[in-house]
């Protein structure tokens, strides 16, 4: 899988060129993973890139991919917590986050303090992009229950871009993950650990995260292709 989140390839193609990025702009994805977004973004625009996760095996990944692609100058990968990062305010042209939203605290508080964080990070006229879960109706609490979570630790779609309204950002862009992008990205994982495992059948990570991957399959089916949807909404920078 190329993204932990339903990003099919031609919504990731459309986003790419909605985001009208400029020679040499700076770009800061938190949640970067295996830096696939931001190295499609090079491939399509002449600019600089940070990328931050805490997942060291990923940004590994994301440095040899980097390197394979000889735009060393361009790119920078760190495995690091947000907020333990020293970087400039009002630098970055462009601020992604697709579904990394946990990185700014838990529950309802996670979106507002990425709005802030990111307002205080961008430039003027800078633009961020969010990828975010919502809810399309109020869930059961049986799936609560098995989130482990209240509700409120999504929004609805209309919610998600009111939140950042708020603290000074204006909506330019929204669309979702259609269901084929959705049922695609939830079977695929089920897909990929199953031919892993067949290679390699007594490898006791792999058989715990198909436990897990299978788990979340069966509650997808039960109550997430009805009640989850995924958004990503461009936002601008608006002056006070």
């Amino acid at each position: 899988m190329e993204y932990n989140s339903p990003l099919g390839k031609e919504k990731e193609r459309k986003l790419t060129s909605l985001l009208d990025l400029q020679p040499n702009n700076k770009v800061l994805e938190v949640g970067c993973g295996n830096g696939r977004f931001l190295l499609n973004l090079l491939d399509t625009y002449d600019i600089n890139v940070l990328g931050v996760d805490i997942d060291s095996k990923l940004i590994s990944i994301a440095n040899d991919a980097a390197k394979s692609r000889s735009c060393e100058a361009k790119y920078q990968f760190t495995c690091q917590r947000f907020d333990e990062l020293k970087i400039k305010s009002q630098y970055y042209d462009l601020f992604v986050c697709n579904g990394s939203s946990h990185a700014f605290g838990t529950q309802e508080a996670a979106l507002p303090n990425m709005a802030q964080q990111a307002y205080e990070l961008l430039g003027r006229g800078g633009r961020l992009l969010l990828g975010e879960c919502y809810w399309k109706k109020a869930p059961p609490q049986a799936f609560l229950d098995f989130l482990g979570q209240p509700a409120s630790i999504y929004r609805d779609y209309k919610s998600n871009i009111e939140v950042f309204e708020k603290y000074g950002f204006k909506p330019l862009y929204a669309t979702s993950s259609n269901q084929d992008e959705w049922d695609d990205f939830e079977w695929r994982r089920n897909l990929t650990i199953h031919n892993q495992i067949k290679l390699d059948p007594n490898n006791e990570e792999l058989l715990g995260k198909q436990y897990h991957i299978q788990q979340w399959l069966n509650a997808y089916l039960k109550w997430g292709r009805d009640y989850l949807g995924y958004g990503f909404y461009i936002f601008e920078k608006v002056e006070s």
